[in-house]
């Protein structure tokens, strides 16, 4: 199956001109409508960039790029929503029971651990060549994501980072197995992959990056610092998707 996103040229090539000539479009829209019909033609989605957020078992928002957001920043990830697109993925939310039918499934914030036959489903998912991330956070009070990750022996947790002869240190949510992907100023992990049968799995201990307190709204013009905080994320979705696919 695929998808297609975008206008095509045809609807255009028609109905401008015949909605022009019959006074029903404004010059407003007449221009706006142009500019969408002089866009690059569609681009086809193969289903297999699929990446399916677990929504009955996260703790995280998508907000409409012009509405109002209800509840703190970094619970908002419509942002990484839309500019995951940019690496021509198809992000969609699923419940979990229709979300392995994907290349990729996405825990952000998990808020109970999976059952067993969850557990063994998403095990299988993973050693047929699935991909699965894990998003979290210190803020997070269920430790759902430790539970979702030991089947692939990784799980996080927190430690005091700092000078340890000082009084006042800071507690950290870190990564521990797999390799590290991205590591603080002390070399400790806050992201790691672990390669599992066919499949590959990434484990974020601190998900602030990827809501809108990391990256902006989508409708953001990147700063420098913004771009770099993108450059992150698109690492972690390239090391992600960069093994062959199980056939």
């Amino acid at each position: 199956a695929a998808r297609f996103a975008g206008a095509g040229r045809p609807f255009f090539a028609i109905v401008l001109p015949l909605a022009a000539a019959t006074g029903t479009l404004t010059g407003a829209e007449i221009s706006y409508r142009h500019t969408l019909a002089t866009l690059p033609p569609a681009v086809r989605v193969d289903a297999t960039d699929t990446i399916a957020l677990v929504r009955d078992n996260g703790d995280y928002a998508l907000p409409p790029a012009l509405g109002h957001l209800r509840g703190p920043v970094d619970s908002a990830f419509d942002t990484f929503y839309v500019w995951s697109q940019r690496l021509r993925l198809f992000p969609r939310e699923r419940e979990f029971d229709t979300a392995l039918d994907s290349a990729a499934v996405m825990f952000l914030r998990p808020q109970s651990p999976l059952g067993p036959e969850q557990t063994e489903r998403l095990a299988k998912f993973v050693l047929d060549g699935g991909r699965l991330l894990v998003v979290d956070s210190i803020l997070n009070p269920s430790a759902a994501a430790s539970r979702i990750l030991e089947p692939f022996g990784m799980t996080l947790e927190t430690a005091l980072v700092g000078d340890p002869n000082r009084a006042l240190r800071s507690p950290r949510q870190l990564v521990r197995g797999g390799e590290p992907l991205l590591t603080d100023s002390d070399g400790q992990p806050l992201a790691a992959i672990a390669r599992v049968g066919r499949g590959v799995v990434v484990a974020v201990a601190e998900g602030a990056g990827l809501s809108r307190a990391g990256l902006g709204t989508p409708m953001d013009d990147p700063d420098a610092a913004h771009r770099s905080r993108f450059e992150d994320v698109f690492a972690l979705l390239r090391e992600l998707f960069a093994a062959p696919r199980a056939k």
